[in-house]
């Protein structure tokens, strides 16, 4: 109780005025809580009615007035509780009987339901399984020669499967007398037989959970058939690590895994925001610069990361070639990607999706695995019939603007006033300069300017996706098509992002051999508003008007002439944030004027990938497996301004224009070599893995300035005058090879004692010389309580895992040259004939691998087939982390990379899930869920290097807390100089020194910890429902106990010049204005009435409380029954309405999306087969 008490309440804030919008917001939430948690008790009391039924004795009142059998049972699901599973190609043929309503046992229901039919029941739990009887044969002229074939059906593990449906494939083109014995049902022991009509007679073996399979009978008389987990269905009884596949029951890892419908729950287009919203430990933290930029790519970490960042490390790449040091490893299809790979990937081409998080489910990966390793699969062709599967959606995306809140074109110019900015003591010809400006300003104001600027270069973004598949084929030959549109509309003008794929998959199975290739093309383009950035328009002040008289768009936004018609320029220091800082424009000129000169923002990359697999089935124990990936990546980069550009009002003629160009490629080999063992003797089972991995990356860059376009139309790079001086062609070249040996093997006693170990062996090029090779391995431990004989009987609890892992992984995110000596020539110049170089970096050969040595303790219960509780809690720490050391000028060059210190990460996980209603034949379902993380740091080590950039942060003058470690701290911790508030008698803020004194002077020395930016708690919650087709699914996020230094009110509000650009509305009314004020915010003015100029630095004033409530992201959705599908011809049909980011509370007050806005999604999504 008290945690939640804590979640719905606030700190006191002295400064109420900060809060005071949220009251009712906060009753809310209290009451949603409660609302979770009696709902949650209620159901959890009332499942006691269920348990323990028997079919035979317990009752139930039922009147049955459909038509088919179908509907008939999941009537009867309802009123029971109990979960029916039968083959649904079966149960399709009959019709139900007209039963009054009354109270009968279920059994005596069941028996009249099915009475006539060839249909028989059991009772397993708390399920009813329906089975097809045998019938004898009429021995008839065509029946005679026919034979029975029989046999057993298995899962994976071994276990007989009872209740699998058995046909005859394409029975609907047998002859009328022969249907009826068409198809079977399995009985508890997995026990089969069927009449089949000749050899070339196709078998089919279906249940729910598990993939189809279709056998050709031959000459057999006896078929054994080892059924596998459908990873669409129920990919959480399946672990896939990219290299292996092992049963989750017997497997020790901590994994999540989630499959396609469980993606579609969340999002319609991308399986970043899905994976974010399914597991809290997967984070995208928020850009609060960049917004809903459709062309950002975003940060992405695992279980907060395991790296040391090095403050003074910079990702040089323009085409994100180079990845972040926490940013895990993605495999899709078994070979590493990158992340914009992942970004721009089709959701609905995605099959399953694997979080691996601990040592036993990384380890395999060796180097490249401490900061986690998500591994997705692809929908792969199914056999049958040809069948085309479409998807296609529209999504709206609207501005999201409430943080903002500036003031309008009166209320700028009063602000302006009252704070001296038309005041010039002591010279007189400047105060009547600046009375022009007032005038000028205040008649614009009284004929009507009033600009919101904010709403001028923003849209309702539309865009639309579509997704066509073509599938078919049969047990030899396998074969998918498919190709996706994706066009993402931004909500600021003219940006975009486009998305065509295109990709094919053959398969060719003969004799236990397997060969397929796939290969997968993207053409993917971005372009940015040509408006510019949005936090041009929002500094932009009221009382400017766009347009001319007219009504053509301004160049300059103001101009303003004394008596004689001289221009004045006592405001021309104005930074129009253009980027021009060579020739910069003084004047405020108007973003509008440049959308349509033809400017050309924009990004694009085609990508090839080509995987080829082979498979051996050498006996039913051993598999080898080969593979190879082929990826080529082609990159362009083109910005382009011409002369009539507002960024070129200062620059000399011939240089105005410029075109900015950049190309890019990168080339991957991957080949991937393995065995795997599976073996099943008396109560061991016994997996195992061995194989061999080689991966060559390779990838260029170049980038390139051309200057002087005179006219828009000539906006081909060859019509520029040349380089700009002192400027050339830049670029980097980055080669890297990896090749490593790896084996696992996972063991289970009688499904009760679990083990699991893992070894590999890394070689790689971007360490030292003496480091090239490291070990990298783990072992894992785990115990099914639930299989104790004690508790096996147990009706209550139906899992109960205890699992442990230990071992070590690395990390190789980072430049691939760092351990070399490198060096440049000096290409402008010659000594008698000869070309000299110099140095620019000097290799480490002691540089050694980054390790992360991980520690998990989980568990796994799962209490009346309704309660499902999954934990881990883990230890990390990360030896050796990568940076630059800084050297001398006199060394001839400026730094070489060491290893620069170590971090401990402690954490904790709790996923939970309660069904209050769950009926897997009809897909009825409620279910409510919580998924609670946290994580922090500490540092345990620091280099000298880190030292000397902490020491340096003692004198560097800043607004912006500078990031610094220190020995046992964590590396969120927020500095800033302790503030004491604002002086009411002064309007200056008092400050407190580290010896506890008080004064009005800043100095960076008195920096101290104030808070820690990681939240206590964060996660996700919400629901799942589905009833007859119609479902809902809801996830909210939260955060608790977090801080934030909050930049924006320090630059957007206390250091705000309102001489120069509009400000937020707090500028106005809550900032000092005179001797006994009691404010947050420092004075405009001083007490003597002159302006305070003295820029507000990090103090602890800004650092604030970072809760957080959102409604992260709501579906709506109709499933087709499969009535309507059969009468439309179709299967599968399913219409979704998406809404993402649809309302958000925060404790801390800032703007948000300063360069590009935030928004809220709307999709309308149809998916369909036929």
């Amino acid at each position: 109780m008290q945690k939640i008490l804590f979640f719905a309440s606030r700190e006191p804030c002295r400064f109420p005025s900060l809060h005071k919008r949220f009251n009712f917001l906060f009753l809310m939430r209290v009451n949603l809580i409660c609302g979770v948690l009696l709902t949650l008790t209620i159901n959890l009391l009332a499942s006691n009615s269920i348990l323990g039924q028997n079919i035979h004795t317990n009752t139930v009142e039922l009147g049955i007035r459909t038509t088919t059998l179908k509907a008939a049972l999941q009537q009867l699901e309802v009123e029971t509780g109990m979960s029916i599973f039968y083959p649904s190609e079966i149960v399709d043929r009959y019709g139900a009987p007209i039963l009054p309503a009354q109270k009968r046992t279920i059994a005596e229901t069941l028996d009249l339901l099915l009475q006539g039919k060839s249909l028989g029941y059991s009772q397993r739990g708390t399920s009813i399984v329906l089975f097809e009887k045998h019938m004898s044969f009429e021995r008839g002229d065509q029946t005679a020669q026919h034979r029975v074939v029989n046999g057993q059906v298995l899962d994976v593990l071994g276990k007989p499967l009872g209740g699998v449906s058995v046909y005859i494939r394409n029975w609907q083109r047998l002859p009328q007398e022969l249907r009826n014995v068409s198809s079977t049902a399995t009985d508890e022991n997995g026990i089969w037989s069927l009449p089949v009509p000749s050899d070339t007679t196709f078998l089919v073996f279906s249940f729910i959970g598990y993939e189809k399979q279709e056998i050709r009978v031959g000459n057999r008389s006896s078929l054994a058939v080892m059924l596998e987990p459908d990873q669409a269905m129920l990919i959480e009884d399946v672990v896939v690590t990219g290299l292996f596949e092992r049963p989750k029951e017997v497997y020790t890892g901590a994994v999540r895994s989630f499959n396609q419908e469980e993606l579609q729950q969340v999002a319609g287009n991308n399986v970043l925001t899905a994976l974010k919203s399914l597991d809290p430990s997967f984070q995208m933290p928020e850009n609060i610069n960049l917004g809903s930029n459709p062309n950002a790519l975003p940060e992405v970490t695992l279980r907060g990361g395991n790296s040391l960042v090095d403050p003074g490390g910079a990702t040089t790449s323009p085409f994100n070639y180079e990845t972040a040091p926490n940013t895990p490893l993605f495999i899709l299809d078994g070979f590493e990607v990158s992340l914009t790979r992942i970004n721009d990937l089709d959701l609905t081409r995605i099959k399953s999706v694997d979080l691996l998080k601990d040592a036993t489910a990384t380890a395999i990966y060796g180097s490249r695995a401490a900061n986690g390793v998500v591994v997705i699969e692809t929908i792969r062709p199914e056999a049958g019939d040809l069948r085309v599967t479409y998807t296609g959606n529209m999504s709206l995306e609207s501005v999201d603007l409430k943080d903002y809140n500036l003031l309008n074109a009166r209320e700028k110019l009063n602000i302006e006033e009252q704070t001296g900015v038309y005041l010039f003591w002591g010279d007189t010809r400047t105060e009547q300069r600046l009375e022009h400006y007032y005038n000028h300003r205040l008649a614009e104001i009284q004929r009507g300017v009033n600009t919101d600027w904010t709403t001028l270069p923003l849209q309702v973004g539309v865009g639309h996706k579509h997704n066509l598949y073509i599938e078919g084929g049969d047990d030899v030959i396998l074969y998918g098509i498919g190709g996706t549109y994706l066009n993402t509309e931004g909500v600021m003008k003219g940006s975009n992002r486009q998305n065509i794929l295109g990709n094919a998959y053959l398969s060719y199975r003969k004799n236990g051999l397997n060969v397929r290739n796939e290969i997968t093309i993207t053409s993917n383009v971005g372009n940015n508003s040509p408006y510019g950035t949005f936090q041009q328009y929002t500094r932009l002040n009221p009382y400017w008007t766009p347009y001319n008289d007219d009504g053509s768009l301004k160049y300059f936004l103001e101009t303003v002439y004394d008596g004689e018609g001289n221009r004045l320029t006592n405001f021309d220091n104005y930074d129009n944030l253009d980027g021009n800082t060579t020739d910069p424009t003084v004047r405020p000129t108007n973003p509008l004027y440049n959308a349509d000169l033809g400017v050309k923002d924009q990004t694009r990359y085609t990508n090839l990938m080509n995987n080829t697999a082979l498979q051996w089935q050498v006996n039913p124990w051993l598999r080898l497996t080969g593979s190879v990936a082929l990826q080529f990546q082609w990159d362009e980069s083109d910005r382009f301004l011409p002369a009539q550009h507002t960024s070129f009002a200062n620059t000399p003629t011939f240089e105005k224009g410029s075109y900015d160009k950049g190309h890019g490629k990168r080339i991957n080999y991957d080949v991937n070599l393995g065995a795997n063992f599976n073996k099943a003797i008396d109560k061991h089972l016994l997996f195992g893995t061995l194989g061999f991995n080689a991966q060559q990356v390779r990838s260029y860059t170049n980038l390139y300035t051309v200057i002087g376009f005179p006219n828009a139309r000539l906006d081909d790079i060859t019509q520029g005058l040349g380089f700009r001086d002192d400027s050339r062609v830049t670029g980097e070249e980055n080669f890297t090879r990896l090749l490593g040996g790896f084996a696992n093997a996972s063991y289970a006693y009688d499904n009760r004692f679990l083990a699991d170990m893992s070894f590999r062996l890394d070689g790689s090029s971007q360490f030292g010389a003496n480091n090239r090779i490291a070990p990298f391995w783990s072992l894992g431990a785990g115990w099914n309580v639930h299989n104790e004989p004690w508790l096996k009987d147990t009706d209550w609890l139906d899992m109960f895992r205890l699992r442990y892992s230990f071992g070590y992984t690395g990390s190789q995110n980072f430049s691939s040259y760092l351990a070399r000596t490198t060096s440049r020539f000096y290409n402008g110049s010659d000594y008698r004939g000869m070309i000299g170089s110099y140095l620019l970096g000097f290799g480490n050969d002691d540089l050694s691998w980054q390790k992360t040595q991980k520690n998990n303790f989980g568990f796994d219960i799962n209490i009346f087939n309704r309660l499902n509780i999954v934990g881990n809690y883990y230890i990390e720490t990360t030896q050796g982390s990568i940076g630059d050391v800084n050297t001398a000028p006199s060394s001839g060059f400026t730094s070489y990379s060491e290893n620069i210190g170590d971090m401990r990460t402690k954490g904790y996980e709790l996923y939970v899930r309660y069904n209050i209603m769950n009926s897997p034949g009809n897909r009825n379902n409620w279910s409510v869920f919580a998924n609670l993380f946290h994580v922090d740091n500490e540092i345990t080590k620091l280099s000298s290097t880190l030292e000397a950039l902490n020491a340096r942060a003692d004198t560097t003058f800043s607004s912006i807390p500078i990031t610094r470690y220190a020995v046992g701290q964590s590396t969120n911790a927020i500095w800033a100089v302790r503030s004491r508030g604002i002086d009411p008698a002064t309007g200056y803020e008092i400050f407190e020194k580290q010896d506890g004194t008080l004064t009005n002077i800043y100095h960076p020395r008195d920096q101290v910890i104030i808070a820690n930016g990681r939240p206590k708690l964060e996660g996700t919650f919400g629901t799942n429902f589905e009833y007859k087709g119609i479902g809902a699914n809801v996830f909210l996020r939260f955060r608790i106990g977090g801080y934030a230094y909050n930049q924006t009110l320090v630059d957007r509000v206390e250091n705000a010049e309102v001489n120069m650009y509009n400000v937020d509305r707090r500028v106005a009314e809550e900032r000092w204005m005179q001797p006994g004020d009691i404010t947050f915010f420092k004075g405009l003015i001083d007490y003597s009435g002159r302006t305070i100029t003295t820029p507000t630095r990090s103090s602890s004033r800004f650092v604030q409380r970072n809760d957080l409530l959102s409604l992260e992201s709501i579906s709506v959705y109709y499933r087709f029954s499969d009535a309507l599908n059969k009468r439309l011809s179709l299967s599968n049909t399913r219409v979704t309405l998406f809404s993402n980011e649809l309302y958000q509370w925060s404790a801390i007050q800032r703007e948000r999306g300063l360069d590009y806005p935030f928004s809220r999604t709307f999709t309308l999504q149809v998916s369909t087969s036929f």
